[in-house]
């Protein structure tokens, strides 16, 4: 509980400034202390925050509970995984458990991501959009906004995800470290795709710097 009123005054903090917006960070990276996330291959607890889907996700819905106490106006988001992708990590039906969990004790949009590194060998119209199956299924269950990240290359498919589902929004990561201004090429009419190839090379240098773009500037 001590977690979840930090997390309240960090909010109120956020607030003031005009931030705007809290995003309790489930997936892989983003561990919360010593709860090792609420996966159930790190989760061992025997106390109130182990065990059950629900004890497991106490310490998040705390930390949802106490943003929402101290800053009512804020939007809380949160990024999770749908999967851990390991032998007894946890499945899809759990975490479909905890998102609706987390929309009950007052999230506003969750994204959807899994464990591990991201995909390689993404190809424009071929394999896009990875987690497309559990954001879809999440989106058909909960009121609230979906995001999906992971594995966008082209405007022609995530505008057919957006047109033939209910996810609600689209995010990127790896095609941004390579073109920083996609979206504005995108904007201005060159709709061609991202230049990302999907090599994860961005995983290994400082900064998650793109090692094209590295060449570029020798």
């Amino acid at each position: 509980m001590r977690r979840g009123i930090g997390e309240g005054h960090a909010a109120q903090r956020a607030d003031k400034s005009d931030l705007g917006k809290e995003q309790p960070r489930t997936a892989p990276a983003e561990r919360l202390g010593e709860q090792r996330d609420r996966q159930p291959v790190d989760k061992r607890r025997t106390d109130a925050y182990g065990g059950s889907v629900a004890n497991r996700s106490r310490l998040v819905l705390e930390i949802i509970e106490g943003v929402r106490r101290a800053a009512p106006g804020m939007h809380i988001s949160m990024k999770m995984n749908c999967t851990d992708f390991m032998p007894k990590g946890q499945r899809p039906q759990q975490a479909l458990e905890f998102a609706l969990m987390a929309e009950q004790a007052g999230l506003d949009s969750i994204e959807v991501s899994g464990n591990g590194t991201s995909v390689a060998g993404i190809r424009a119209g071929v394999n896009e959009g990875y987690f497309r199956r559990f954001a879809e299924a999440l989106a058909e269950e909960t009121a609230l906004p979906v995001i999906l990240v992971g594995g966008w290359r082209s405007l022609e498919a995530m505008q057919a995800i957006l047109d033939e589902t209910e996810i609600g929004f689209l995010s990127m990561a790896r095609p941004l470290v390579r073109e920083p201004d996609l979206p504005a090429r995108w904007l201005a009419g060159d709709t061609r795709p991202a230049e990302c190839v999907s090599c994860n090379m961005c995983y290994q240098t400082p900064g998650h710097g793109c090692v094209f773009r590295m060449r570029e500037r020798l």
